[in-house]
């Protein structure tokens, strides 16, 4: 990427923001001008999610909000004979945007989605590491090509034996 994140960042949120007179703004004046608390608490959910253990796994909380839930989860390891870093990778990954968003998918970019996909992958590993400091995990981005066309995230536990993954810089796979 040639230009700096904030640059890009600004000129998407200038022409998202036309009608308004958006001279001279930074990223910090459009969160003032645009920006609300309300807004602030709704993109915590996405950026410092809350995660759950369960057989032994761990999942983001909306994964496991009722029996039905659990129930697949079970399935889904039954599935993968019993190998849960297999289970939790299935249950775990996320497609950046159209998991996250719906209408506002559309608005995204193939750098915006790079952008966004390599903030959630530090951001979650910092909770992961914060929430269970006794375990380490691997939180990678999913290149379009091993995702069915789609950028993605997933994480799951590192057990032992586990080697370390190695992923190529550019997390999208696009140029």
């Amino acid at each position: 990427m040639t230009r700096s994140r904030d640059s890009y960042l600004v000129e998407v949120l200038r022409r998202k923001h036309a009608d308004a007179d958006t001279t001279n703004f930074g990223v910090s004046d459009f969160l003032w001008a645009f920006g609300s608390p309300v807004d602030a608490m709704m993109y915590l959910r996405l950026f410092w999610p809350d995660f759950v253990q369960f057989e032994g796994m761990v999942f983001r909380s909306e994964s496991l909000e009722d029996e039905e839930d659990r129930r697949l989860i079970r399935e889904g390891l039954k599935r993968c004979a019993g190998d849960k870093t297999e289970t939790e990778k299935s249950f775990n990954i996320v497609e950046v945007p159209t998991s996250l968003f719906g209408r506002g998918a559309a608005e995204s970019s193939d750098e915006l989605d790079t952008l966004l996909t390599e903030k959630i992958v530090e951001l979650w590993s910092c909770r992961l590491a914060f929430m269970f400091p006794r375990q380490e995990f691997v939180v990678e981005a999913v290149p379009p090509e091993e995702n069915c066309g789609e950028l993605g995230v997933t994480f799951y536990t590192r057990r032992g034996g586990q080697a370390v993954p190695h992923r190529e810089e550019n997390p999208s796979g696009r140029r």
